[in-house]
């Protein structure tokens, strides 16, 4: 397996554990929250689940907002001994990030795999 497949295959993995996460959480909590934040995520998995460069680079887009909910939320748990500790925002934070730098990675590297085929099938003409 090179590093543009276990990009791939990481930002699959994470991308599912986000939804999964916040889908659990959100219907938990009411269907119509659960939707709203599906819908960023739903909208950029053409990326994790077909591959596609640009749609790792929208995906990578979208779950910035994801990764900041999350990590607001950790501190708060942390700092504020009032809150209860609640495991799904480490889970949100922790696959988000991990979705963001495998997006990122995979989108750069499949687009030198890309540069690299064309390169060489120019220099075989």
């Amino acid at each position: 397996m090179n590093k543009t497949q276990f990009a791939l295959q990481t930002s699959r993995v994470s991308w599912a554990a986000l939804v999964l996460t916040l889908a659990v959480t959100g219907f938990s909590i009411s269907w119509i929250l659960a939707v709203i934040t599906l819908v960023p995520l739903l909208l950029s998995a053409h990326g994790p689940i077909k591959g596609s460069i640009r749609g790792h680079q929208w995906c990578a887009f979208a779950v910035c907002p994801y990764f900041m909910y999350g990590v607001t939320e950790e501190v708060e748990q942390l700092y504020i001994p009032e809150v209860a500790y609640s495991f799904t925002t480490t889970v949100i934070w922790l696959a988000s990030m991990v979705l963001f730098i495998a997006a990122m990675m995979h989108s750069r590297w499949a687009a030198q795999d890309k540069m690299d085929a064309e390169e060489a099938s120019n220099a075989a003409q």
